[in-house]
């Protein structure tokens, strides 16, 4: 058990160490969050995990938050699958990176998403990933603004690169094969899905990725 911040006001420089610290040697990182407005209103801690680890669970339990991140053992920097897909009239998915693409019953998938955004996106959009068994059906699922909350699509700077990290709990009772993961993005508020072209052709409102195989 790591209780931090250790000072207030936080010691940035300290509270990274001992975070990296903790990434390096634990390979889950069980966060309980509660009164941050006070302790970290910067939102220091849950930024660095959000950026550095793959957030799989986010739930309230009463003024209690549980946020369950998955440590990839080195977090990818570079595009291992390329897309240059548009979403909408602002957003280009460059590609995205899967440290692996096989994963076990229990265990979290990880899969790192590389945007862009071609011009200043005035509206905020989500992020939704579903991993899909071979009749189609949903098995697992997240849905989150990118970098869990952290990078607001209204607040991406024309040609910045947004590294987007998501966690997908695989569950216990998922049969063994291979499974497609199917990603897309809708208005926050009224839950429109923005179009997607690839290839210069409209694809439909959302893109299936690579397979993966769970073990």
């Amino acid at each position: 058990m790591y209780p931090l911040p250790r000072h207030r006001p936080l010691r940035r420089d300290e509270t990274e160490a001992e975070l990296q610290d903790i990434a390096a040697s634990h390979e889950r990182v069980f966060a309980i969050l509660w009164a941050t407005d006070q302790s970290d209103e910067e939102r220091f801690i849950e930024g660095w995990l959000d950026t550095h680890t793959y957030k799989a669970l986010d739930e309230w339990y009463g003024n209690v938050r549980l946020v369950v991140y998955s440590v990839p053992q080195e977090p990818p920097t570079e595009i291992t699958h390329p897309l240059d897909a548009v979403l909408g009239d602002s957003i280009r998915l460059l590609g995205y990176a899967l440290p692996s693409a096989e994963v076990r019953v229990g265990d979290v998938l990880q899969l790192t998403l590389f945007w862009q955004a071609m011009e200043p996106i005035p509206r905020r959009y989500k992020i939704f990933l579903h991993v899909l068994d071979k009749d189609g059906q949903i098995v697992s699922q997240r849905d989150s603004e990118p970098g869990g909350g952290a990078r607001l699509t209204n607040t991406w700077q024309p040609g910045e690169t947004v590294l987007d990290n998501y966690g997908v709990l695989i569950p216990l009772d998922a049969p063994a094969g291979e499974y497609q993961v199917k990603i897309g993005m809708y208005h926050v508020k009224d839950g429109t899905r923005l179009p997607i072209i690839l290839g210069g052709q409209v694809v439909g409102d959302y893109l299936l990725l690579d397979p993966v195989i769970v073990r």
